[in-house]
């Protein structure tokens, strides 16, 4: 396996070839279709931004810095100081400024959809620019996103982030580089061999750098990615979401590559196995950012401890308030009877009408400020309910309303006549079966074996749904796949069944939902899709919350 150490040949300092941003990346459209399986690599995807690979290194300023020595162990690689951000236009991501300290070691980023984990990750990056505060630190950095994409023209070594290095150390050797490549080079003669050794651990080795990145899947692209930002040499890995198009053993690699690793990462992830091997957790929600010491277990451990502390918090500010209003109500009825035997002693007795409008003007005056005390003492009991309410965590789960199923239990659903799926693995005999009723097929195999594939000859791009004559995928080298129900197709990037400039609620209209807009907002906003939310292009939503519209959108 190769050891992701942080570039043993290269030297202390990083030249001016390393010192620039760079972005390789290209949306990468899948064609229109619509499957009614789905293949995963056991976890959902979410968004960072459209740049497969980021290198830089971070000043103070936000641009790049001059060579630097490396930060000691014990030492901060970068710091947000009462750091702001939000949408143009719109509110702030976080009630409070972010303040935290990047240290060594691996530090896991978490929070619900939508609460800011991309966004913190492209602050730390100076992808994006604060509203307010100032992120500190000089490091090197090296940053993966979830959805590593590939230009046309893109190579296997561009979204490994490697491709000028590579190529100028490959000029050098063949006797024609230049000065330029001398630089490029960055004196790190062995990076060659540990990019092979590294593909080879991870099962690639029939790659090489020149290599079309658009042959390869999208688990076989962050791979490759992967395997670029362990060979970085970076202060600073920033990884969003790393294991998302991993299979197990990938995820093994990139798990015993962080456990090696010497200097910093950010990590977002919903990966507990992830999280698990962490050694402190920065939680963002939207009143802010909190942080643990250790690793998923031990955050679950104080979260719940916290959640326990605040729930007895509620109970008591609870009680306080019931007990207050018992008083209240005592004292308010004890002033009412104060009151109505003043009116009748005044009727009595023999006392001169300006002392007797004296002392109801008092009285009226005095009941007026009991009054004043006794709201404003209502307000303070409200008040402590309503901050221990807040500092509860969110328990509320997503929800999604299903119709019944339209397909009877005998129905042929799917067939498949020797199928032979592109990109199966050579030898791989062609599928045959058949499927009947409301069947639940879960299709499993490793990065680039052709799960996609699979499922892309499932939907039939281009077919009338419903159509079960022919060879309604089109080539599939001799074979048939017959589907006779309609199908929805959900890939991995979402951008079929969900337009990026289209809203989720405008896309289920046009979509023909029998449903009136008032049952779908009710239904999107029990999947956590709120009212801010449903109306927004889907582009801008977080991750998490398009693969939630997504869904929502295909069934």
């Amino acid at each position: 396996m190769a050891t992701p150490s942080r570039g043993a040949s290269a030297p202390g300092s990083r030249s001016a070839a390393a010192s620039t941003l760079s972005s390789r990346s290209a949306a990468e459209s899948t064609p229109g279709s619509r499957s009614a399986a789905a293949a995963s690599a056991d976890h959902p995807s979410s968004g960072f931004s459209s740049s497969a690979v980021l290198t830089a290194s971070c000043a103070a300023d936000g641009g790049a810095s001059p060579a630097h020595p490396r930060a000691g162990a014990g030492a901060s690689v970068l710091q947000f100081h009462d750091v702001t951000w939000g949408p143009p236009g719109g509110h702030a991501l976080w009630a409070r400024p972010l303040t935290v300290a990047v240290g060594r070691g691996v530090t896991g980023i978490v929070g619900a959809n939508g609460s800011g984990k991309s966004v913190f990750l492209q602050l730390a990056v100076r992808a994006l620019q604060p509203a307010s505060g100032v992120v500190l630190g000089q490091p090197s950095v090296h940053a993966v996103a979830q959805e590593v994409a590939a230009a046309p023209q893109s190579m296997v070594a561009d979204i490994a982030g490697l491709g000028p290095v590579l190529g100028a150390l490959e000029r050098l050797a063949a006797g024609e580089g230049a000065a330029d490549d001398v630089l490029a080079a960055d004196r790190r003669w062995d990076l060659p061999a540990r990019w092979q050794q590294a593909l080879q651990a991870l099962g690639l080795a029939h790659l090489q750098p020149g290599h079309a990145a658009r042959q390869l899947s999208g688990g076989e692209r962050m791979r490759v990615a992967l395997a670029g930002a362990f060979l970085s040499g970076a202060d600073l890995l920033v990884l969003d979401e790393p294991t998302n198009h991993l299979d197990r053993p990938g995820r093994r690699w990139l798990l015993e590559s962080l456990g090696q690793w010497t200097g910093s990462v950010l990590v977002a992830s919903h990966d507990r196995e992830l999280l698990g091997t962490v050694g402190s957790i920065v939680a963002l929600s939207p009143a802010g950012l909190q942080r643990y010491g250790g690793n998923w277990a031990l955050y679950q451990a104080q979260r719940q401890a916290e959640a326990a502390a605040a729930q007895a918090d509620l109970d008591h500010a609870r009680t306080e308030r019931e007990r207050a209003l018992r008083t209240l109500q005592r004292d308010h009825d004890a002033q009412l009877r104060r009151a109505a035997r003043g009116r009748e002693v005044g009727r009595t007795a023999n006392q001169a009408s300006v002392l007797l409008d004296r002392q109801k003007n008092n009285a009226q005056a005095h009941a007026g400020r009991e009054h004043e005390r006794q709201q404003q003492e209502w307000m303070r009991l409200n008040d402590a309910v309503r901050e221990a309410a807040s500092r509860l965590p969110a328990q509320a789960p997503a929800t999604l309303v299903l119709p019944q199923s339209a397909v009877p239990a005998g129905k042929q659903v799917l067939a498949f006549e020797q199928v032979v799926v592109p990109h199966a693995a050579p030898g791989q005999p062609p599928l045959d079966g058949v499927w009947s009723g409301p069947v639940r097929i879960a299709v499993m195999g490793p990065n680039g074996c052709g799960k996609s594939s699979l499922l892309r000859l499932v939907a039939a791009p281009g077919e009338v749904a419903g159509d079960t004559s022919g060879d309604v995928s089109g080539n599939v080298n001799g074979g048939r796949v017959l589907r006779s129900v309609r199908a929805a197709w959900l890939d991995q990037h979402n951008t079929d069944m969900l337009p990026p400039g289209r809203s989720v609620l405008a896309q289920l209209q046009a979509l023909g939902s029998p449903l009136p807009e008032a049952a779908l907002r009710t239904h999107l906003a029990q999947m956590g899709l709120g009212a801010d939310k449903v109306r927004q292009p889907s582009g801008q939503l977080s991750g998490g919350e398009r693969i939630k519209a997504a869904l929502a959108c295909a069934l």
